[in-house]
């Protein structure tokens, strides 16, 4: 389970790779590393969401913190992906893959970040219901 969810995870950074015109493999790797970056805040914000409905509280978030936030996962996720080179290798690898094997990652990948998107706007919608403002 785990090499599958790790293999979706470069998967993501490999598509926005490869797929990216620049000439310098600096900027592809870091428009990759944004991708995944901003697929993980929308579900730690989702995560967020429903923990303040759980514990009954209401927990202002500045946008610097929220800033703050995302910066951290970029870095992470750049620390992983470029500076290690794990995703850039994984990207090279990919283009070798089977075609089948290609393609079952990639829709995996698409299946969860629809599922990572579509719980993020769920938890918008039932947070907003949950602070009230919904209400005329």
């Amino acid at each position: 389970m785990i090499q599958f969810l790790k293999e979706i995870y470069f998967t993501g950074f490999a598509i926005i790779f490869n797929a990216s015109r620049v000439k310098k493999i600096s900027y592809k790797a870091g428009g990759a590393t944004n991708f995944v970056a901003v697929i993980e805040w929308f579900f730690l914000i989702g995560i967020f969401g429903f923990i303040e409905m759980f514990l009954n509280i209401n927990i202002p978030l500045s946008k610097l913190t929220v800033g703050i936030v995302y910066f951290a996962l970029f870095l992470i996720n750049d620390y992983f992906l470029n500076v290690r080179g794990y995703g850039i290798k994984f990207a090279h690898d990919f283009k070798g893959f089977e075609r089948s094997k290609k393609i079952r990652l990639v829709v995996n990948f698409s299946i969860l970040t629809v599922a990572v998107v579509g719980f993020f706007i769920y938890s918008a919608v039932i947070h907003r219901r949950f602070l009230g403002a919904d209400k005329p």
